[in-house]
């Protein structure tokens, strides 16, 4: 038979925070055995040795330590005893000071924020050298935590203080006997004690490939029961994004996901009809734009997608976005334009498509027109890839496309691009077979010499201005004129 999944009795998210209460003098102290302490001398040989039994002597020890002239260090039952140089912490509120102040405060930690980078008055992390404003985080805080306080990393990744009274060496000596057979089944469940969700404790359903814990009913859908066997959290499940993403465009909600079906209870009679479905919850979907590749390739993304592998960006997004109602569409949604473009739809279905994909969520139809082909490479299946320039775009916004990229004008700037080689090289090797022996009638190429003669003046307007449905002004033929007499 299959073994339920792992669960356990959550305490709540200030489970761990609180500071335990002062140990209760015992009577008979239990005294563990200390071995005797190493000392190594750096100093001149005149130097005392002192021992280091007592406290007492440990504060002498403290002091040769500061004239540079001991080292000491003492093992007690295989754990290293703490330092009385340790780095001190102040109870309380836990901001960072620039310097050290009387009562020798100082720490290792970062000195800007983990969020946004900037530096001012922030709070530090009592499990990792991480610092945060208290703004910077979500949900924001007002004021600063009293006792202990673990980051949001750290939640994450399942890690908090287990909240100990500095000073108590008596009570930690005693646990390290009295408490080893107890607290092993404690220290194997490294478990978050609050669901990820709604952060509250309770009943929980832990994953058996991260620490992650959730209530059964906070899952999108909601589970019925605690399922069989091994169960993998939606973080472990969670797809990657194909590539790094570079900016969030927009976003929308999703479709909820299918509904789960709930078995009837055991005592239930059969003529009953079977419980409704649990039902999924929509969740948040984000049109973004990945690194290095063009607009052509932006994808729709979830929710926790960002918030996993881009977690400081989606941070920051929410921060400056409304999250109750998607934004406005930007183009195709309504205005002066609508009864334009709605016009020109049906005559040109491809135009549609790029509203319906792509314009109306904030990229210009510049971004995705071809301006021209820069070069190419061949990649060890034999395949060609071309690095193309987009128009309205910087050429450090260049990007790589596959040749059988299904794009507008893609095919006719294949040909002007390996026409040009061959005008410069003559013979291309490189070029590829398919181009070769196409017909050199699919694009218009400018004729090498001129075809008339740019000293002979035009009494009447060109032909080819005359195609076009337009009409030259005196002045302007008299402008053409001189241009052609200029060239």
């Amino acid at each position: 038979p299959l073994r339920k999944a792992k669960t356990k009795e959550g305490k709540g998210p200030n489970a761990r925070r609180k500071p335990r209460p002062p140990p209760k003098p015992v009577e008979k102290k239990v005294k563990t055995k200390k071995v005797a302490p190493l000392k190594i001398k750096l100093g001149g040989f005149s130097s005392k040795r002192k021992r280091s039994s007592s406290e007492e002597d440990d504060v002498d020890v403290d002091s040769d330590f500061d004239d540079g002239s001991l080292t000491s260090f003492s093992v007690s039952d295989g754990s290293t005893s703490r330092s009385s140089r340790s780095k001190r912490r102040s109870k309380g509120s836990k901001k960072k000071r620039k310097e050290e102040d009387a009562d020798g405060y100082e720490t290792d930690h970062q000195d800007y924020c983990e969020v946004c980078q900037q530096g001012g008055e922030i709070i530090l992390c009592d499990t990792c050298p991480r610092a945060y404003h208290m703004v910077c985080l979500d949900p924001d805080m007002e004021k600063a935590p009293e006792g202990r306080w673990s980051c949001p990393h750290c939640e994450k990744e399942g890690v908090q203080w287990e909240a100990r009274e500095e000073g108590s060496e008596a009570e930690e000596d005693t646990e390290v006997g009295a408490g080893a057979a107890g607290g092993e089944a404690e220290e194997d469940d490294h478990h978050m004690e609050f669901c990820r969700v709604c952060k509250d404790g309770g009943e929980l359903l832990c994953c058996d490939s991260c620490p992650s814990s959730y209530h059964i009913h906070c899952l999108n859908p909601p589970l019925p029961e605690i399922p069989n066997g091994e169960w993998l959290c939606p973080r472990c499940m969670c797809p990657p994004i194909k590539g790094r993403v570079q900016k969030i465009l927009h976003w929308r909600w999703g479709e909820p996901p299918p509904p789960v079906p709930v078995p009837p209870p055991p005592d239930a009679d059969p003529r009953d009809p079977p419980p409704p479905p649990a039902l999924g919850r929509p969740e948040r979907e984000f049109f973004v734009k990945l690194a290095g590749q063009s607009y052509w390739h932006c994808t729709w993304v979830t929710e926790l997608q960002l918030e996993i592998y881009h977690s400081v960006m989606f941070r920051n997004y929410q921060r400056k976005t409304d999250m109750d109602e998607p934004p406005g569409l930007e183009y195709g949604s309504g205005g002066e334009d609508e009864g334009k473009s709605a016009g020109r739809r049906p005559k040109d279905p491809q135009l549609a498509v790029l509203e319906e994909g792509y314009l109306r969520y904030g990229i210009k139809p510049e971004w995705m027109m071809i301006h021209r082909i820069i070069n190419h490479s061949v990649d060890k299946k034999g395949n060609y890839l071309y690095l193309v320039k987009w128009r309205d775009l910087t050429y450090d916004q260049c990007t790589w496309e596959m040749d059988d990229l299904d794009i507008p004008d893609f095919r006719a700037h294949k040909a002007n691009y390996w026409s040009h080689r061959e005008q410069v090289l003559k013979d291309d090797p490189e070029r590829p077979r398919k181009l070769k022996g196409g017909k050199k009638d699919e694009c218009d190429y400018p004729p090498s010499s001129p075809v008339t003669d740019p000293t002979v003046k035009y009494e009447l307007q060109p032909d080819f201005v005359t195609v076009t449905g337009g009409t030259l002004h005196l002045y302007q033929l008299e402008g053409l004129n001189w241009l052609r007499f200029s060239w």
